[in-house]
């Protein structure tokens, strides 16, 4: 129960930090930095998540 809470409130410090660090590009009207950080955020979070999973199956055969 305790990681469930944890992973639950790290999600949304997570998600709000990303969401002020793209607020405050878009104040500066930095907006092709913006557009790299919001794009590498997303794609790299999906491709670590595959790497991830393939590394956690590739381990699970082994046992």
């Amino acid at each position: 129960m305790l990681g469930i809470g944890t992973g639950f409130i790290g999600a949304f410090t997570t998600f709000s930090a990303f969401i002020m660090d793209s607020e405050h590009l878009l104040l500066l009207g930095d907006f092709g930095l913006l557009t790299l950080y919001v794009f590498l955020s997303i794609v790299g979070g999906l491709l670590m998540a595959f790497l991830g999973m393939r590394h956690g199956r590739r381990g699970a055969q082994r046992v």
